[in-house]
C-alpha cells in the first residue's frame, strides 16, 4: 500500500435518493478514520439526487461521482465502481443507510490483526425497533480478529442459509486486489439475492477472513415498500437456481451446512417461488407449478428431505405433502379456493 493510497474505497449507490443521501454521505465524512475515498454511483435518478451529489463533490476531492445517463441497474454500477476504486479495501453502502463515526476505525483495527485479509465480516444494526424499543444488532458468531476460512466458519454454524448468515455485502470489506485477481463481481443479470451470491463466492475463494464485533453500520428498513416485495419477479426461478449452484459448490461435506441448505430450499424458497408465481399475470397453474418443482434446486432438495417436513398445522402439512408427491392439480385447486373463499 503506497503512502497516498487510501485504505478504504467506500462505494455509495444511489437511485432516487434525495430524501436519504445527505445523511448517508454526512455519516461517512464524519469518520474518525480519514484514509478513505468515496465513490458515488447514481443510476440515472430523475429527482434531485444528482444535484445533491454534485454539491458534495464540489466541496471535497474525497468524493468521485460516477453518473449514469440511463438506468443500468445497481450491479452494473457496483462493478464499475470496484474497477474505478483505488483503495485497498472495498466497502459498499446503500443510500438509505448510514454509519457511526468510528465504524471504519474499528474495522481498521481488525484488519491490522490479520494483515492481508481478503474479506472482513462485521456486524450491523438494523434500524427497526423490537418489542422493547431497542435497535437490533447482529454480530457474526465466529472467532474474532484471527484468520479464518469459509469451511471452518461453516463447520461451527448450524443455520448459515436459513438465517442469511452471509447476506448483506454492506457489512463486509473486500480487498480490491483479491476481487480483481479472482474476477469476483456482482452478477449483472441477477436480480434476486445478488449480494449474497457475491459474498459467498468471495468468501469461498478468500485465503483469510477476519471477523469483528463492530456494529456501526445502520441498515434502514423503513423505506422498504411492501408493495415492491409483493411484485412478480420474473427472474426469481433462474436466480434461485443460481443460488443453489453457488451454495452447493462449497462446504457440502459439512452435515449442518448441507442439512440447513435442504431445509432452506424446501421450507422457504419453494414457497417463495410459488408465491412469486401467484403474483404473475398468468397466476399459478399446474403446468407452471410442475415447472417450478422440476428445477434441480427443488427437485433435489425435496428428494433429500424425505418425510422430514416441518408444518405449522393440518392445512400446511397437506399442502407440503401435495408438493412432495407432486399432486400439482390438487395443490393449485386448494390454493385458488383459499384465495376465493
Amino acid at each position: 500500500m503506497s503512502a497516498d493510497q487510501p485504505l478504504f474505497s467506500i462505494i455509495i449507490t444511489t437511485y432516487f435518493a434525495e430524501k436519504s443521501v445527505r445523511k448517508c454521505i454526512d455519516s461517512v465524512l464524519a469518520q474518525t478514520e480519514t484514509s478513505y475515498e468515496i465513490l458515488i454511483v447514481d443510476d440515472a435518478s430523475q429527482d434531485n439526487t444528482v444535484s445533491i451529489l454534485k454539491e458534495y463533490a464540489d466541496r471535497t476531492d474525497t468524493i468521485r461521482l460516477l453518473l449514469h445517463p440511463e438506468n443500468k441497474g445497481k450491479a452494473v454500477g457496483l462493478n464499475e465502481a470496484i474497477r474505478a476504486a483505488v483503495g485497498q479495501y472495498i466497502s459498499i453502502i446503500d443510500c438509505d443507510d448510514w454509519v457511526s463515526e468510528d465504524c471504519y476505525a474499528k474495522r481498521k483495527a481488525s484488519l491490522l490483526a490479520v494483515p492481508g485479509a481478503d474479506v472482513l465480516i462485521a456486524g450491523l444494526t438494523v434500524n427497526k425497533t423490537d418489542h422493547n424499543g431497542a435497535y437490533r444488532t447482529v454480530v457474526p458468531p465466529f472467532p474474532k480478529d484471527q484468520p479464518l476460512k469459509l469451511h471452518d466458519m461453516a463447520a461451527c454454524a448450524e443455520h448459515i442459509h436459513s438465517t442469511n448468515l452471509f447476506a448483506y455485502s454492506v457489512r463486509m470489506l473486500f480487498r480490491r486486489e483479491f476481487l480483481l485477481r479472482e474476477n469476483i463481481f456482482t452478477r449483472e443479470d441477477m436480480c434476486i439475492g445478488e449480494d449474497t451470491d457475491f459474498n459467498l463466492r468471495a468468501l469461498d475463494r478468500a485465503d483469510a477472513i477476519v471477523v469483528c464485533d463492530e456494529v456501526g453500520y445502520f441498515y434502514d428498513t423503513s423505506n422498504q415498500d411492501s408493495v415492491m416485495h409483493n411484485r412478480y419477479k420474473k427472474t426469481f426461478e433462474r436466480d434461485t437456481q443460481r443460488h443453489y449452484e453457488t451454495r452447493t459448490a462449497m462446504c457440502m461435506d459439512i452435515e449442518s451446512y448441507r442439512s440447513d441448505l435442504i431445509e432452506f430450499f424446501v421450507k422457504q424458497l419453494t414457497f417463495a417461488a410459488i408465491q412469486n408465481q401467484m403474483n404473475a399475470p398468468e397466476g399459478l397453474t399446474p403446468a407452471v407449478l410442475r415447472r417450478i418443482l422440476d428445477l434441480p434446486c427443488f427437485r433435489e432438495t425435496w428428494k433429500a428431505a424425505g418425510f422430514h417436513l416441518y408444518h405449522k398445522g393440518t392445512r400446511d402439512l397437506i399442502l407440503r405433502l401435495l408438493l412432495k408427491f407432486r399432486l400439482v392439480h390438487l395443490y393449485c385447486f386448494l390454493v385458488r379456493r383459499s384465495q376465493n373463499p
